[in-house]
Order: structure tokens, then sequence, then C-alpha cells
């Protein structure tokens, strides 16, 4: 969409924060034939799927939680998760250690979507750790100047204006996290961090969360969705509390993962939801309203895994591997990257996309 290119990263040409679309095409009469039995099978779905997030809010613990969670995206179309281990150094004739995170432990990924949260919960039954920060100032111009180029005549192609440029956003502070259950994190989904913290308990640092956590803990460093194309640039959430550290990282384990969500078709639109509803309250219903009423085709959501031999807190991780990437966020940010094979969005963040929201109407 042209009234977003300025959006786009400009060293990649990645517009991360819009929900991608298929190719356009006309309706097939597959498509068609298959219209009304998608709508009569997305109300079974969808009253299947308010059943089963009933019950995981009443009994999502243990086991039974993480078994409720998986039917909640068998309802979803997930059928099959297709999990791979990464390794980023070559090693010969050797396997790949068991990605197996432990109480205290910190697991980081990319976030595209609630699949997302729902895997993670079924995966690990971790607890998940969203940022709170304070808002960026709106710039004094939402836009630069246009540019013309070539005859001035004002009619046809002749005249023609450069988009206009995404005004510098200053990178605001993490002040610290809060702790939230699995549907908590689902209705942020595609919101920035959030700037008030009422309703949500204590703000703590990440390491008060981490040694007080019955299990695992979850943190998105981009502290927002994107539609899973690229990498957004990190948001300072381990800035308190790497200092004082040195890499390898002690006393914990660093466990990295990233999710690359399928390519959207006529049939299966895209799982990821970079946006959030234009009504708070219907966040993300409108967006697995969508999902339900498509025809029953078996999804895989795809989870590329890190070997716990390359992370950060490994014994065999080396500093001068990674020389001009010092800290530990800009290390996991590079890793992330490889494991999912996605680009690196330098300069977008959420910080950049508050500004997309408030031009949208949505925040």
């Amino acid at each position: 969409m042209e009234r977003f290119s300025r959006y786009r990263d400009p060293s990649t040409g990645v517009q991360a924060f819009l929900l991608p679309v298929p190719p356009r095409s006309d309706s097939s009469p597959l498509l068609l034939a298959l219209l009304p039995f998608s709508y009569l099978l997305g109300a079974v779905r969808f009253v299947l799927l308010a059943v089963l997030v009933g019950l995981h809010t009443l009994f999502g613990y243990g086991l039974l939680g993480q078994g409720i969670a998986r039917l909640i995206l068998l309802v979803l179309g997930f059928l099959w998760i297709d999990v791979e281990t990464v390794s980023i150094k070559r090693r010969r004739n050797v396997q790949p250690l068991p990605f197996r995170p432990r109480r205290g432990d910190v697991i980081v990924s990319n976030w595209t979507s609630y699949v997302d949260l729902i895997y993670l919960s079924v995966r690990f039954n971790p607890t998940f750790l969203l940022p709170v920060s304070t808002p960026p100032p709106a710039p004094a111009n939402t836009s630069t100047p246009t540019k013309k180029t070539g005859r001035h005549t004002g009619i046809g192609s002749a005249s023609i204006s450069a988009s206009s440029s995404l005004p510098t956003v200053p990178r605001q502070p993490i002040k610290g996290f809060v702790c939230v259950s699995l549907w908590d994190a689902v209705r942020r989904t595609g919101y920035p961090p959030a700037f008030d913290a009422a309703g949500y308990g204590e703000v703590r640092g990440l390491e008060e969360w981490r040694t007080a956590a019955s299990g695992p803990v979850v943190v998105f460093p981009e502290a927002t969705t994107g539609n899973g194309r690229g990498v957004l640039r990190f948001a300072g959430v381990f800035e308190g509390w790497e200092r004082g550290k040195s890499l390898p990282v002690k006393g914990c384990q660093i466990w990295v993962l990233a999710f690359r969500p399928d390519t959207p078709t006529p049939l299966l639109p895209s799982s990821t939801h970079p946006v959030p509803a234009a009504y708070p309250g219907l966040n993300p219903l409108q967006h697995v309203f969508r999902a339900l009423l498509t025809p029953l085709i078996p999804r895989t959501l795809h989870v590329r895994l890190l070997d716990p031999a390359d992370s950060p807190s490994s014994g065999d991780f080396l500093l001068s591997e990674w020389i001009g990437r010092e800290r530990l966020g800009d290390v996991v940010w590079e890793l992330v990257q490889r494991v999912g094979r996605l680009k690196g969005l330098a300069v977008m963040g959420w910080e950049e996309k508050v500004e997309l929201l408030r031009e949208l109407g949505r925040l």
C-alpha cells in the first residue's frame, strides 16, 4: 500500500507492520464452492474454540493446560508443527543438544502472532513477560516535504512525487516487565509495550521475574508483533539485566528460537497478526474469525530452534566471534535472524509501529 510505504525498512525494503496478503487472483470455483461449508464449519469451530479457551482459563495448568492448548492449535487448523534444530557452527558427527528450558531460564523469540504464544504454552508451559515503557513523543511533522522530479507540469507521469520518509522516532527505555497469563498476552498481540501497568500487577526487572518463576520465562525483545518477514529492531529489554554481566551469560540458560509463518494463499490467509483490531475489545477475535472461516486445510507451524551449544549462555560461546556485537541484545538479534533465516530490520522497531497505529487510529 502506497500510503504506508514510508514504514518500509530502508535497508531491506521490508514492510514488517502490515498483514501479508496473497497474490491477487480471481476467486476460484473451488473457493466459491467451499464458501457455504466454510461458514458452517467456522461456526462449529468457533463454538469448540470458545469451550477450549474456557477450559484452559479454568484448568490451564501443567500437562492438562498444555494438552488443551494443543487442541486449540488443532481447531485453528495447525495440524502439524514442524520443529527444526539449527546449528550456527558446523560440527561434524555431533548431534544438536536437546532444547529443554528449565526453571529460571530465558526463552527469546521473534513474535508474529497469538499462535506463537499458544505454541510456547504447549511446548514449555512458561511464564510470559511483557515489557512496560513510555509512549514515544509524536513528531511535530508526520511527513517530510515531497520532492518533485521530472517536468513540473502537474499532469500525467511527468509530475512524480517521492514518498515521504518516516521522521526519526526516539528510542524509549524499557522500565520493566509485567507477568501476564497466556490469554492476557494473546489480547496484547499487535500492540506495542504497555504504557500503563494498571491491571497487570507489579512491574519488576527481568532478574526478579526469572528467579521467582516456576518455570522458564518468555521474553519478546521486539516488544510487539511483526508479520514474519523480518526481525524488528530489539527494544532494550536486556539493558538493565545485563549490566555488570559479561558474555557468555552465567546463572541461567538463554534459549533462542524463531517462528517462520507460511506464505498466505487465497484459501489460507496469513496467520500473522501485526496490527491489532480496530476495537480493542475484539483483539484478536476479528483475526481469529477470519481464520476459522477458511476451509479446513491443514496448516503447518514452522519453528526453528537454536542448538543450545550456540547459545550466548553456552560454554562454547566465544565473544571474539562477535566483534561489534558485544552486548547480549545485539547477539540475540543476530541469532534470531540466522535461526529463522530472516532479515534484520535495524530501523524499524516498536516505536515506529506506534506512529503507524496512531495514523490508523488504533492507539
